[in-house]
């Protein structure tokens, strides 16, 4: 349910994201992440060679008797940037150092075939959100073997893994559902800017004739997006600007780095209601739903009956905010409430 989907404007319900530095908010203390390329030729479309991300392990990672893992995946025209803003402006702003720092966590964020380092396969109009979540799900599973198996971060041991947490942002989010449901990856699932409602006000006629029904969906997919984007990536508009020294932020100094290609087949997907209602259906491990106070999620109070297999179902709304909920002031209390429910969760039952 991307913003960027509906006006390809990649800040979303930026009168909502208020950006604020507070005296309260402190820089981390935790060392850069590591890239890491992971071959994906096995499951991805002709092509496509690798999915790239980045892994934040805490510096006693080694040395504990098990780490929880959150794998993050962003929404429509952001890269896993998203999840990991610049640090060197003034405040706190990036959320896979806070779970790393302040809870304890390991991350690992994913840019998604075709966007960020990911490149795409040779026909980007294969990249429907099965297929997108087939990749991730192959991804996690060789993430956690190696780390386990002390492969995966040069220099450094194996790491007991023990739950593993898929967390996706809007189109992400719809994205990480889709892959729970088919691959069954994830102990638990945060699910940020997302309640499967999607944003019928912006669909014409015919894309709203396939609310409900994501079969007939995907195989209209690619003639739908070339008729509203014009293909299967469309470019970012947004441009990375200078910010003169002791100016205000604004929601581009911040999302500027993270912005990227919008996937056009999954962004019109998570625009589209219903199309996801069969998979929250199936997803029956612990939920965790969080949204901005003024965000564009539509009829959130049909998620307990969405969610109708999950053996618990958290709901958080974080004051203040829009759609991109890591820009906003209170942001560190959503932080800080995903790494309390990462916490919280029942022992892993992931294989």
């Amino acid at each position: 349910m991307a913003a960027v989907v509906v006006d390809q404007n990649t800040f979303g319900n930026t009168q909502h994201d208020i950006v604020q530095a507070g005296s309260s908010l402190r820089s981390p203390v935790v060392g850069e992440p590591v890239r890491i390329e992971f071959d994906v030729t096995a499951v991805a479309p002709a092509g496509a060679t690798v999915e790239v991300g980045d892994v934040f392990l805490p510096a006693d990672a080694v040395d504990r008797a098990s780490v929880d893992l959150v794998v993050c995946v962003p929404g429509g025209g952001m890269t896993r940037r998203w999840f990991d803003l610049p640090e060197q402006l003034p405040g706190r702003w990036s959320l896979a150092r806070h779970l790393v720092e302040d809870h304890g966590l390991a991350v690992l964020t994913l840019d998604h075939l075709g966007t960020g380092d990911s490149p795409p396969p040779h026909d980007p109009y294969t990249l429907i959100p099965r297929v997108v979540a087939a990749v991730h799900a192959h991804v996690v599973a060789e993430a956690v073997a190696r780390l386990r198996a002390g492969r995966l971060v040069p220099g450094t041991g194996p790491v007991t893994v023990g739950r593993v947490v898929g967390c996706g942002h809007s189109m992400g989010a719809m994205i990480t559902v889709q892959q729970q449901a088919r691959h069954r990856s994830y102990d638990g699932v945060a699910l940020l800017g997302f309640g499967g409602a999607g944003l019928p006000e912006h669909l014409n006629d015919v894309e709203r004739s396939y609310a409900g029904d994501l079969d007939e969906l995907e195989l209209a997919l690619p003639t739908l997006v070339a008729a509203r984007f014009g293909g299967a990536l469309a470019p970012s508009k947004r441009e990375v600007r200078d910010r003169p020294p002791g100016s205000p932020l604004t929601p581009g100094d911040l999302l500027g780095p993270a912005t990227g290609a919008l996937l056009t087949l999954g962004g019109l997907t998570s625009m589209i209601p219903g199309t996801s209602d069969r998979e929250m259906a199936a997803v029956d491990v612990p939920v965790l739903v969080a949204v901005g106070e003024n965000d564009i999620v539509r009829e959130v109070e049909r998620l307990p009956q969405l969610f109708s297999s999950t053996p618990e179902l958290t709901e958080f709304v974080l004051p203040g905010s829009g759609h991109n909920h890591v820009i906003a002031a209170e942001r560190l209390l959503l932080f800080d409430e995903l790494g309390r429910w990462v916490g919280a969760l029942p022992g892993p039952t992931h294989r």
